[in-house]
């Protein structure tokens, strides 16, 4: 089984995959994902978050090693509160991402945040 993180500020989540096809949700900054399935240059994926299933383009995303998938889950949930922030990339350069980010995983991509965030320790299962 292969997992992912959204390194962008938000990925658009399709019910087929072609571009053409309805956007029917998004992925934020930050969240992870189980990618169930594969096609030529697009991956079928679960939301760690809320389990809901669609699929995104694979030059969009990063994949990450299990055990930052599973551990994700018992972290602290740290979202960004702003409507708009920004990230610091490993080259110091300024990347927007919006309200609602995940920021648990800033470590694992080198990135770093001092905007405001709000925090909630809430258990969610892994599948």
């Amino acid at each position: 089984m292969k997992y992912g993180i959204c390194p962008l500020g938000i990925i658009p989540l399709r019910i087929d995959y072609n571009h053409r096809s309805e956007q029917v949700s998004q992925l934020l900054y930050g969240d992870c994902f189980k990618i169930i399935d594969q096609r030529k240059g697009w991956f079928k994926i679960r939301n760690q978050w809320d389990s809901y299933e669609g699929w995104i383009t694979s030059n969009q995303c990063q994949e990450i090693p299990e055990e930052v998938y599973r551990s994700n889950a018992d972290l602290e949930l740290k979202h960004s509160s702003n409507l708009m922030d920004y990230i610091s990339l490993p080259n110091s350069e300024l990347f927007p991402i919006p309200l609602g980010s995940d920021l648990r995983q800033l470590g694992f991509l080198k990135h770093k945040f001092e905007g405001e965030f709000s925090t909630l320790k809430e258990k969610r299962s892994v599948d």
